[in-house]
């Protein structure tokens, strides 16, 4: 081994158990690559990633060596998977990487190896390919073999003929650096390409039981792509035209410039792209998935605790033996669950039979613990992880309307922002194959008391049904009363002591009995006069049902 693969291996150890390396940092703009350009089916949307700062979740799990791998592994978050087998496919892969330290670093560096495309993906970059027009190279060639007769005329005429051969040099020159200059910016594409052959080749030699499928496609991707490898390194040293001082390297250099035989060469190359992109981005998705799949097992190994979920579409009764299906709504079942992206998160469990609503003061935790909630079914259905002692849930498709904001830009102001969130979830329910698990902060807060509370009920009452399990916050305690038969009632609650708030940040059952927001005007230092009439006015109200 290299002292430049032992050094790679001494960060990989070091970086396994541990939060990622920033020696293998992706540009986000290309991690989401693959992602963009195959959406297919239900996803988890723009709305719900910004709400759950699903980016931020990302990069903490993110320990992929390779572009193919960090793009892969986000197109895991954002389009859930609903099939088992697939998610325990992973799972055996992440499980025979974290048991082989062996295999995690040969892995590894082969992954380093294929590396990153920079600040765009392959994906971007072979769609710029196509609008390359594929140039026939016969043009080319018959220019060069009008070098033939000239050559020749130095036997008969050799003024005519070095005069001639000085001008067709120097605009074969000339014209090498124009056509140069138009298509070396697709040299990166080529080279990220011609990695990945190269590490599909190595992988095809090694014996790995959990990749055998994945090794088997990849051989099948390399024989058709054969054309493009071979002599590539005559296209791919066009960017570095006197690039040695070596006599021979010189000549050759020269011998590019005035024949063109590496712009030959990419265009022999982009059409072998043009005809196999499928194999392209085959080869991408496959080499990708086996260090996404590694990067779980890095993940896990970071962790203080984790599980891997229990999953089901369906409830059946009497463990399955009768073969009856439960009339009860599927159930949600989360033990000691926490927050990824908290340096200290405080575990809660519960126990999901129908909605759920909770209340509590502000800062209390009902944003995070909702947050928990979808993050984690997110989770269960991309690495086959849960940040819980255990975790039984049916496949969901998560949604949420959480931090949303006024769109300027657009003319909308936050209540019309709220409610096309709202609309977007209540379109997916009725039409939905799978559950869909809402997530809700603050029903309709855009909004005057009156009109919240009554359209925020109906929305609610909707939103519970057979084909969803909705999470709701709010600090409206009329929804608890009016919804009372529908959603269970869970709070967060604070303590004061010595003039400070605590927070426990621990789920308890029934609705919030305390109230802080006047409390904090009044450790803020806020005017007396404001916080005691404010006072007076909110128990005035408790007590009569009126402002006074």
């Amino acid at each position: 081994m290299t002292k430049k693969k032992r050094m790679a291996a001494a960060i990989i150890k070091e970086e396994y158990g541990n939060v990622p390396s920033k020696a293998f940092c992706h540009f986000a703009e290309a991690a989401s690559g693959y992602f963009r350009h195959n959406k297919a089916g239900f996803h988890v949307d723009d709305i719900t990633w910004n709400d759950l700062s699903g980016d931020k979740v990302y990069e903490r799990m993110d320990y992929t060596k390779s572009a193919a791998g960090s793009e892969v592994l986000y197109h895991f978050l954002r389009n859930t998977c609903f099939d088992e087998k697939e998610l325990e496919h992973r799972h055996a892969i992440a499980k025979a990487v974290s048991e082989d330290e062996k295999l995690r670093t040969e892995l590894s560096l082969l992954f380093m190896q294929i590396g990153n495309t920079g600040k765009y993906s392959l994906f971007d970059y072979l769609d710029h390919l196509e609008l390359v027009r594929t140039k026939s190279n016969l043009p080319q060639i018959l220019l060069d073999l009008l070098y033939l007769p000239v050559i020749a005329l130095l036997f008969y005429a050799p003024d005519i003929a070095v005069t001639l051969l000085f001008f067709m040099i120097c605009i074969s020159i000339m014209t090498y650096f124009n056509k140069k200059g138009k298509i070396s910016a697709y040299l990166v594409s080529f080279g990220y390409i011609l990695r990945m052959i190269k590490g599909a080749k190595l992988l095809g030699r090694k014996n790995y039981k959990e990749l055998e499928k994945e090794q088997k496609e990849l051989k099948e991707c390399v024989h058709r792509l054969d054309g493009f490898r071979r002599f590539s390194g005559i296209a791919m040293s066009m960017n570095n035209p006197f690039g040695s001082s070596n006599p021979l390297d010189l000549f050759l250099d020269y011998i590019k410039m005035i024949f063109h035989i590496d712009i030959m060469k990419f265009y022999q190359m982009l059409k072998v792209v043009k005809a196999h992109r499928q194999d392209i981005e085959r080869m991408f998705y496959l080499t990708g998935y086996i260090d996404a799949c590694m990067s779980i097992a890095f993940y896990r190994a970071s962790l203080d605790k984790y599980c891997v979920p229990k999953l089901y579409s369906d409830c059946i009764q009497d463990g399955g033996q009768t073969g009856e299906r439960c009339k009860e709504k599927v159930v949600l079942e989360a033990e000691a669950v926490y927050h990824p992206l908290l340096n200290n998160p405080v575990p809660n469990s519960i126990t999901i039979k129908q909605g759920v609503l909770l209340t509590g003061s502000n800062a209390s935790g009902k944003s995070t613990f909702l947050k928990t909630i979808a993050i984690n079914a997110i989770l269960s259905q991309s690495i086959y992880t849960c940040l819980a002692d255990k975790w039984n849930a049916p496949f969901v498709k998560t949604m949420s309307s959480m931090a949303l904001k006024d769109d300027v830009m657009q003319g909308e102001s936050y209540f019309m922002v709220e409610i096309k969130a709202l609309k977007r979830i209540l379109d997916e329910c009725p039409r939905s194959d799978e559950k869909v698990l809402c997530i809700v902060d603050e029903v309709l807060r855009g909004t005057n008391t009156v009109e919240r509370i009554a359209a925020a009920c109906q929305i609610m009452k909707t939103l519970q049904k057979e084909s969803t399990i909705c999470l709701a916050a709010t600090h409206d305690m009329e929804l608890a009363e009016l919804l009372a038969d529908k959603y269970a009632n869970y709070h967060f609650e604070e303590t004061i002591e010595n003039d400070d708030i605590h927070f426990r940040y621990e789920l308890k059952d029934g609705p919030a009995t305390t109230r802080n927001a006047i409390r904090l005007l009044q450790m803020l230092g806020y005017q007396e006069d404001i916080t005691k009439a404010a006072e007076t006015m909110a128990e005035g109200f408790l007590q009569n049902g009126k402002w006074e």
